[in-house]
């Protein structure tokens, strides 16, 4: 992780967002800062974006690190044994699919109330 993100870290003072003067005041300008995202514990990750660079994307909610890959797939619902050839492969591919369990229940969904009853 950036070392600004790590005294940013420091000084956050929770939620999803990331606030943007605070931000700015740590690193100098906010450039990355509405693309830097904070998970927590007790709600819902927000969106994985289909790309990162070295000052923007999801954190730990309680580790100074951004998401592993293999975080990213269980937010997803990807299963464990899925394999993707790199990080960044994997990120892209993440942020641009429809997760497989949301996938499944609206298949689920069109098969009994469009499907059967045709």
């Amino acid at each position: 992780m950036p070392n600004f993100l790590l005294k940013y870290a420091k000084v956050h003072p929770g939620g999803w967002n990331t606030h943007v003067e605070i931000y700015k005041n740590v690193k100098g300008n906010s450039a990355g800062a509405i693309s830097t995202k904070w998970c927590q514990w007790d709600r819902v990750c927000g969106t994985l974006q289909k790309s990162e660079i070295s000052s923007t994307g999801i954190i730990h909610p309680n580790k100074q690190r951004y998401l592993s890959l293999s975080e990213m797939k269980r937010i997803a619902s990807f299963p464990d044994d899925f394999k993707f050839t790199d990080r960044k492969h994997g990120v892209e591919r993440i942020g641009n699919s429809v997760p497989p369990l949301l996938m499944k229940a609206i298949a689920e969904h069109i098969k009994v109330n469009i499907l059967e009853k045709a």
